[in-house]
């Protein structure tokens, strides 16, 4: 900008270099409603914009220090023409008169701050919780609503690693599909979905690899209750096969509860006690194994003796449309085990 000497009243140019940070098109209350799609770094410039900046300026014994952010509102001005012409001694110093502050930023409950890993130390990444939701390591940080700033989630992944598992995500919210990236990158991509316990992420790099087996398959209910009985956890719930046993520590209502009630008999009674919220059926498919084998759902049971209601089952429907279509019901409007059509 133009710089005025307030002595001799000529206007000296002086260079001014910005380096942009952020520039958000978006109000606040507008960028909280957007899951993906929408960057911070992505912005037009206008003779218009506001512009919030950190100026480093000497303080009295010589060293800098760095002021706070202001609206670049005012007008920057010299001490003394001579500063520019260099015949000071000391740096040239400009001062931004009448300066507005800019806003301090609301404590949004709807992020997460996320720490990488590497040599260089990490990064820290700001990230929306629904779109972590299908990292299941995260669940407990996710579901925190607490009023308070939390600790940053720390985790062992590289920062250039989870900027790509950042832009999966992106990708898998929007129903698009993901980067096709590079084969020597894949490595580092399936060790970060087995620490964030992102399973879609883990499916994708398997079937780049070409190592993608069949595990979506019809499971016979013995193998249900064998698997069980070596360690695992695996539910049954309205025929669906869901492997739980790596998140049971991640339970919010505790890792004892599921494999002393819930397992060897169709869960469907007990689920719907449990999770009044209907946010738990988005966990779902990231455990799906696929489904009871016809032949066999006359042989599990209900937890508790006790069938789910028609409503719960109806609305569980309506979120695993994405089930694999078994002959006899499965398909659509599942039947459930046990039940004959109405």
């Amino acid at each position: 900008p133009d710089i005025k000497d307030t002595t001799s009243g000529s206007r000296p140019m002086v260079d001014v270099a910005l380096r942009v940070t952020c520039a958000n098109t978006l109000e606040e209350e507008e960028q909280a409603q957007i899951l993906a799609g929408y960057h911070c770094y992505r912005g037009l410039l206008t003779p218009h914009t506001k512009l919030y900046f950190n100026a480093i300026r000497p303080s009295q014994n010589g060293s800098s220090h760095q002021s706070g952010g202001g609206e670049l509102s005012g007008e920057w001005a010299p001490h003394t023409y001579a500063d520019f012409q260099g015949a000071s001694s000391a740096s040239p110093q400009l001062v931004l008169e009448h300066p507005r502050h800019r806003p301090p930023p609301k404590n949004r409950r709807d992020t997460v701050d996320v720490h990488t890993q590497d040599s260089e130390g990490g990064e820290l990444f700001t990230v929306k919780k629904a779109l972590l939701r299908p990292c299941i390591a995260l669940t407990t940080a996710i579901r925190n609503d607490s009023a308070e700033s939390p600790s940053p989630i720390c985790v062992d992944v590289d920062t250039l690693t989870f900027d790509r598992v950042l832009i999966f995500l992106e990708a898998r919210a929007c129903g698009q599909d993901p980067p096709l990236w590079s084969l020597h990158l894949l490595e580092d991509l399936q060790r970060a979905a087995t620490v964030l316990g992102l399973r879609p992420l883990m499916a994708y790099c398997q079937n780049r690899l070409g190592q993608l087996s069949d595990n979506l398959k019809l499971w016979r209910f013995q193998e249900v209750v064998k698997a069980n009985n070596q360690g695992r956890s695996i539910l049954i719930l309205d025929g669906m096969v869901l492997d739980v046993t790596d998140w049971l520590h991640q339970h919010p209502g505790g890792s004892t509860i599921i494999p002393a009630q819930a397992l060897n008999v169709d869960c469907g009674r007990f689920f719907e006690i449990y999770h009044a919220s209907r946010e738990s059926f988005l966990y779902l498919h990231d455990f799906y194994l696929g489904e009871v084998h016809p032949a066999d759902r006359s042989m599990v049971q209900q937890g508790r003796g006790e069938y789910p209601s028609d409503d719960f089952l109806h609305q569980l429907r309506q979120y695993t449309t994405w089930r694999l279509a078994v002959s006899g019901g499965h398909s659509g409007d599942h039947l459930h085990l046990g039940r004959s059509a109405r």
